[in-house]
């Protein structure tokens, strides 16, 4: 498996980036923090723009960057290609010939340039001049020629910031399909937690300027709900069905539990949706709820509390399925909740959003 391999350190604004870590290199990689925490200075060290940075960096078998050895490698011949927030294309070529540009380079190239292409849904539009393409329609042209240069690794550096909902999940679905298709080992960072639950395999947490944290996406948003690095919340993926009546629709968690959403808030495409609840949108009650306008109610047990000031975080277990619920620590106390008590959870339909902005 392709590996990554990284020990660098680099003075930042207020902290030291401090990295020593051997990333696999297998499916699509997330990298999540906050604002300042060093995300961009690694990705520029890794890709070859940063030079302010001691240590080394080793892609599969090469060597990219020795401080010691006094290796570093231009951009040019790192094989690391970057798609940024930003895009920079030439304003004299049409979209097929930015789209070939940095495929020059290839020898013998092994993706399919049409095909590709057709993947993208760019094919009516490669005549265009690429000033004339819209925000959307600018990214797809840039993740496609970066895919199309075939690097031995594709950096995403918040490629979807600037973009509304729509367009959003129209370019993540776009990365991850083609990742799919071409087995491509990408980066992709952003501070946006649901863009990683809707497109990364696996995750890593940097923090001042360090990784503190790394695993599944799944495991990793359990975790920083507790570390409170993310509004605290219930990630899970549902089954969909065709039973929609009263602008409801019919979900089936892992554990076959059945919970209804608001149909107008899910956009079913798909068999299977990622879903989530904000822990704030999860009340308790220590008796089964009667009489309740409230349609989603499951019977479950504490499996941990969490104080943070006058907030208390629940880790409620329910057949096996996790759920956060954020409550104030007064009516903890009026409750009288504890470690193991069983308790009932609940949550309106249109609490339940879907993963896809």
């Amino acid at each position: 498996m392709p590996s990554l391999t990284i020990n660098i350190q680099s003075k930042l604004t207020n902290v030291l980036l401090n990295i020593n870590e051997k990333i696999s290199l297998k499916g699509i990689t997330g990298i999540f923090g906050h604002s300042g925490a060093g995300k961009s200075t690694l990705l520029k060290a890794i890709a070859g723009i940063n030079n302010n940075v001691t240590g080394s960096i080793a892609l599969i078998d090469k060597v990219l960057f020795d401080s010691e050895q006094h290796i570093n490698l231009p951009a040019s011949k790192r094989r690391v290609v970057g798609v940024f927030q930003h895009d920079v294309f030439f304003p004299h070529l049409n979209v097929l010939e930015n789209i070939r540009f940095g495929r020059k380079r290839i020898t013998s190239p092994k993706f399919d340039e049409n095909e590709i292409i057709t993947t993208a849904g760019l094919t009516p539009l490669l005549t265009q001049n690429v000033s004339s393409l819209s925000g959307g329609e600018r990214q797809k042209v840039a993740i496609v020629q970066a895919i199309l240069a075939e690097p031995e690794l594709l950096i995403l550096d918040e490629p979807v910031t600037a973009l509304d909902g729509v367009n959003k999940h129209t370019i993540l679905t776009l990365v991850r399909d083609l990742q799919r298709q071409t087995k491509m080992p990408i980066i992709f960072v952003s501070h946006n937690i649901q863009e990683h639950q809707f497109l990364c395999d696996h995750l890593y947490v940097i923090e001042q300027g360090n990784f503190i944290a790394h695993g599944v996406v799944k495991e990793m948003v359990h975790q920083l709900n507790s570390g409170g690095l993310i509004a605290p919340q219930t990630c899970f993926t549902v089954s969909t069905s065709s039973s929609q009546q009263h602008g409801l629709i019919e979900l089936t968690l892992a554990n076959g539990t059945s919970i209804f959403a608001m149909d107008n808030k899910l956009h079913l495409t798909e068999p299977q949706l990622q879903c989530y609840i904000l822990a704030s949108d999860i009340s308790v009650c220590t008796e089964p709820p009667h009489h309740s306008s409230i349609v989603n109610q499951l019977r479950g047990t504490i499996s941990n509390i969490n104080l943070n000031q006058h907030q208390a975080l629940l880790t409620v277990n329910s057949d096996g399925q996790t759920f956060y619920s954020s409550i104030s620590t007064y009516s903890l106390n009026k409750l009288s909740l504890q470690l193991d008590d069983d308790i009932y959870i609940q949550f309106k339909a249109s609490a339940i959003g879907q993963v896809n902005f």
